[in-house]
């Protein structure tokens, strides 16, 4: 067994490593639970849940049996696939060639039956999210929503930041509502509504790249001129963790804050239940 690619993908059970042929599945004990051919090439997207394991592998989308690996149905797409995600009823992927314009399309869990598909204008970024009942993507400046039950455009809205901007969404337990929030270059941070309106937004502090904000317990970690952590639901600013930008940022399901600096040092701040910041 060769791996073929830095991806690695955990399903229930065990974790997923594309190889030269294919897939291969490592247990959660550590054995081999299966290795499956695909003749399209190594998989280079994944997504489970709804009963499968779907894999993109240049413009082909493959279903698996998440038990044995054995392939259920399989699909050919208009165009590489960009993202993939699941969402209930749906196999939902993202496909664009470079420079042109993008297509949204949901397969039937089981048989990979095309429930439906529409354009989508300009060329999409990779990353495709379920919320509010849709599957949410940004293309051409544009954060578009489209229905999962048709396709149909929930809603369209502008993004309020030039240049590159990055999604990220905390789902909720009622599916009809979600945290969706845009950033852009300098942290520029901006709250999408259920109806595609801006609840909220802070400006850009100095020249971090883009990159998605980070969501945990209704808190967003955002880089800004440092790493600032931000009520997600109301935008207000709880607490500011350093003086300057980290070089890596993570936060924990706890909403704990790691950071890594150029140097390679890391430390861990726990937001208290006060909103202070107690660093170890």
């Amino acid at each position: 067994m060769t791996g073929a690619g830095k991806a690695l993908w955990a399903i229930p059970g065990g974790v997923l490593l594309p190889t030269r042929e294919g897939i291969a599945c490592i247990s959660d004990t550590g054995s081999a639970a299966f290795e499956t051919k695909i003749a399209s090439g190594p998989a280079e997207l994944c997504a489970s849940g709804e009963g499968v394991v779907v894999l993109a592998s240049r413009n082909a989308l493959v279903a698996l049996d998440p038990a044995d690996g054995r392939p259920l149905w399989k699909r050919r797409l208009p165009s590489p696939a960009l993202a993939v995600a699941v969402a209930p009823g749906r196999i939902l992927a993202l496909c664009a060639e470079r420079r042109s314009a993008g297509r949204l399309a949901a397969f039937a869990p089981q048989g990979g039956k095309l429930l439906w598909a529409r354009p989508i204008a300009g060329t999409p970024d990779p990353a495709l999210f379920v919320a509010l009942e849709c599957a949410v993507a940004v293309s051409n400046g544009k954060v578009l929503a489209a229905r999962l039950s048709d396709g149909t455009l929930r809603f369209e809205a502008k993004v309020p930041f030039p240049g590159e901007a990055r999604l990220a969404c905390a789902e909720d337990d009622d599916p009809r509502r979600a945290t969706l929030l845009l950033t852009a270059a300098g942290g520029a941070c901006a709250r999408i509504g259920e109806r595609g309106s801006i609840v909220w937004s802070v400006e850009p502090e100095g020249n971090a790249p883009p990159a998605p904000a980070l969501l945990a317990r209704g808190v967003a970690l955002v880089v800004r001129g440092a790493a600032d952590l931000l009520d997600a639901q109301e935008g207000l600013a709880l607490t500011r963790i350093g003086s300057g930008p980290p070089h890596r940022a993570a936060l924990g399901e706890d909403a704990s804050v790691a950071l890594c600096d150029a140097s390679g040092a890391v430390s861990l701040h726990r937001l208290a239940t006060h909103l202070s910041v107690v660093t170890t």
